[in-house]
């Protein structure tokens, strides 16, 4: 990421994918749209991976209360 613009376009798809995983009758489906791939273990990678991480858990959280 080199710009805000990626970080907001990454944001964007990951929540729209838990959109779309929620409204998907197929388990695999669904099982796929929830999968997060971080490639890249250096420092950039792992603040991405736990930054995912705890997005989606509180976008979830949120929406299942």
């Amino acid at each position: 990421m080199k710009i805000l613009e990626h970080a907001e376009e990454i944001r964007r798809r990951l929540l729209m994918a838990m959109e779309q995983a929620e409204q998907t009758p197929d388990p695999e489906a669904r099982q796929f749209l929830q999968t997060v791939v971080v490639i890249g273990s250096g420092p950039s990678g792992c603040e991405m991976a736990g930054a995912a991480s705890r997005m989606l858990r509180w976008s979830l959280k949120n929406a299942y209360q």
